[in-house]
């Protein structure tokens, strides 16, 4: 991030000097003012360019409600797209790897677990997974199936079971597919 901040004042402090360089040695303003917008807009898109692909928060909106109740169709959230290493309960965003569609889930099984369901329970390499810090304790997980992860693969679920489509359906999540974390979310 302070990479980020150095090279947008370099860019900005360029710019400005540019233009002072070339203000001084230009006779005219009708010319000056011509440098001054070429370098603008050359400056914008730069600043877009380099903005779309290194800025470590993005903002995506919850479509659905495969995330109920902890949020709600239409919520704003902010997701750290710099993010590198997912623990258990994260929220991240990801593109579906069934039709690379954006969707939002909660990170359930790493890389190199075994995962199961059964009888209304997930497990973890064999354990019941705990999930009452943030899932009611009369809910269960539908389904019936057990996967072992691959060394980049992460399994999804979304909090309302009932209606999300998460890894049950469509399987393990890979590394790559993972846009990132949730870190903080504005309800619409």
């Amino acid at each position: 991030f302070p990479v980020t901040i150095v090279v947008l004042l370099v860019v900005v402090f360029g710019i400005r000097w540019i233009f002072r360089f070339f203000a001084q040695r230009v006779k005219t303003r009708a010319v000056a003012r011509s440098v001054a917008a070429v370098l603008g807009i050359v400056f914008l898109l730069l600043l877009y360019g380099f903005a779309k692909n290194h800025l470590a928060v993005q903002l995506f909106i919850v479509q659905g409600g495969a995330m109920l109740p902890t949020y709600h169709s239409n919520d704003l959230v902010w997701v750290n797209s710099l993010s590198t290493s997912f623990a258990r309960t994260d929220i991240v965003m990801y593109r579906n790897p069934a039709n690379d569609r954006v969707q939002i889930s909660r990170v359930v099984g790493l890389p190199g677990e075994t995962i199961s369901i059964s009888n209304g329970d997930v497990h973890i390499n064999g354990s019941v997974l705990d999930e009452t810090a943030y899932w009611s304790d009369e809910s269960v997980t539908s389904g019936n199936l057990a996967m072992q992860l691959g060394p980049d693969e992460y399994f999804m679920l979304g909090d309302n079971r009932v209606t999300a489509i998460d890894s049950r359906e469509f399987g393990p999540v890979t590394e790559d597919k993972i846009i990132g974390k949730v870190i903080h979310s504005l309800p619409f």
